[in-house]
């Protein structure tokens, strides 16, 4: 391991620190990127929809740990890799909606891994006078 003084910038002390002290199962985001970029051309190949789940499985993590990596690494490339696949996991589900055939599993998708909800803001305003309340 590589310590301070030797001029390391702030990329290469973060790998250096990952590599030393992380149970990331990658030790460095060029490993993570082919991983996930394989994951979706395999998808792709095998007309299989693209999941949270399947990227956690196809990684050799559970679906927890997929989660937890983006929180842990937050400062780290690593959590923008993770970032950057969940989005393409949340448009691949966008698109759905505009399937009808698919267009529930893709608001299930999208309500219970991104926070979306379906929403109607009701606002109402009474005007109500005391008088009119209290028969006097």
């Amino acid at each position: 391991m590589k310590f301070y003084d030797e001029g390391l910038n702030q990329e290469e002390l973060k790998n250096e620190y990952l590599k030393a002290n992380s149970r990331c199962k990658y030790k460095n985001s060029k490993e993570l990127i082919e991983q996930i970029q394989l994951y979706f051309y395999q998808c792709r190949c095998d007309h299989k929809p693209y999941t949270i789940s399947g990227l956690a499985l196809f990684l050799g993590l559970s679906t927890e740990t997929l989660r937890r990596y983006e929180k842990e690494y937050g400062d780290t490339e690593y959590a923008d890799i993770i970032k950057f696949a969940k989005q393409q996991v949340e448009v691949y589900a966008e698109e759905g909606l505009y399937d009808k055939s698919k267009s529930s599993g893709a608001k299930f998708v999208l309500q219970n891994n991104f926070g979306w909800a379906d929403k109607q803001d009701v606002s109402q305003t009474l005007n109500v006078k005391l008088e009119d309340v209290l028969w006097l």
